[in-house]
């Protein structure tokens, strides 16, 4: 969907019926319901029907959920959350309920440093202010079976620009995990960080870089799609293209991306894997290039070892031919497929060798067939 084609009409055809009966239910109960977040953010962009949906229930006379909340959770699968928030799963879509609020920051830097206050406003833009990007300030408010746009910091057209802005700079930099959030959606979706950001990142840069949780770094490394990328930007390190050639490997498999990438210094896989709170003894693991013509029996173990991590990583044709460039001479993509079809039964007289000596003789026999 192109944003200048944007048509909300079709947003109520594209979303099940289930869903706009919440909203109906919603309504009926004082509140209006607006969708915002990554849901409109991710339709705006690409007309993708998310999963998971944010909405915020603007009141139209007072603050208080009780009783709408007690009729939801008679008629759905509920759970209820910090600051007054109720999930709702219904079907494959899990749908959070919030009031706007304020977050007043105690001047401390942390993830939840902050005191809430619920509030009613005439407009969104006063609850909106605690959202970390303009992008994801985006609302589809809904009234009497119709949606509208709401967009009180521009966020549609840094959309359209591909421009990162936070929607409070003064609060933003209380929060060390949106800076992380900064960069994951910068290299997820190809965008550009805004200069008041960059002044903001460069400000705290390095006193953040000490405070990271492990938690944070893997969770917002796999929604990066590109951890290996999104590592380096945020910890400072060289990157350098024969690095970000690994990104897209794994989806959230750490291990595996460390040890597949030849690139990396041993001491900076060290780091990583302390920062990611995960164990080196994999991570360490860095294939040797290898002739394949000349396998003897005392290299046959790592070489073994090394294309059974290969075949285990069930790796699209440009990422294998990668992987085999940098661990074998004259060993491509055709050739693997070889190898890997290939079997070899053990004989009789195979089975009374010891399981070393045999495991040779069946990975000669297989590399015979390439």
């Amino acid at each position: 969907m192109s944003l200048d084609q944007l048509n909300l009409n079709q947003l109520n055809k594209s979303l099940p019926k289930e869903i706009i009966s919440l909203f109906n239910l919603i309504e009926s109960f004082g509140f209006l319901p607006a969708i915002v977040g990554g849901f409109s953010r991710n339709y705006l962009m690409s007309g993708e029907i998310s999963k998971d949906i944010d909405i915020e229930l603007k009141p139209t006379s007072d603050l208080c959920t009780k009783e709408l909340y007690k009729k939801i959770e008679n008629e759905y699968k509920t759970e209820n959350l910090s600051f007054n928030i109720l999930r709702i799963s219904l079907g494959t879509f899990e749908i959070e309920l919030s009031l706007p609020r304020k977050e007043k920051f105690d001047g401390s830097i942390g993830h939840s440093n902050f005191q809430v206050e619920f509030i009613k406003a005439d407009d969104y833009k006063e609850g909106a202010a605690r959202r970390d990007f303009t992008i994801n300030a985006i609302y589809f408010a809904y009234e009497k079976s119709k949606f509208s746009l709401v967009d009180p910091f521009g966020g549609v057209l840094d959309l359209k620009n591909k421009i990162l802005y936070p929607c409070c700079e003064k609060s933003f930099d209380k929060d060390p995990v949106r800076f992380l959030r900064a960069f994951r959606f910068k290299i997820k979706y190809d965008l550009t960080l805004s200069k008041e950001l960059m002044a903001l990142i460069s400000k705290r840069k390095n006193e953040y870089k000490t405070i990271y949780t492990s938690f944070y770094l893997k969770q917002e490394a796999i929604k990066s799609e590109k951890p290996i990328t999104f590592l380096f930007s945020v910890l400072d390190l060289h990157l350098g293209e024969d690095i970000t050639i690994y990104d897209g490997l794994f989806k959230d498999n750490f291990e595996a991306h460390l040890r597949a990438c030849p690139f990396l210094a041993k001491d900076v896989k060290v780091d990583l894997c302390k920062r990611l709170s995960i164990s080196t003894k994999n991570c360490l693991f860095i294939f040797e290039k290898t002739d394949l013509k000349k396998i003897s029996f005392e290299n046959h173990k790592t070489t073994l070892n090394t294309l059974k991590i290969i075949e285990n990583l069930n790796l699209t044709d440009e990422y294998l031919e990668i992987v085999l460039k940098n661990s074998f001479h004259d060993f491509d993509v055709d050739d693997f497929r070889k190898f890997k079809s290939s079997e070899y039964k053990l004989t009789a007289k195979d089975k009374q060798s010891p399981s070393a000596h045999y495991q040779f003789i069946i990975l000669q026999n297989r590399l015979g067939h390439v």
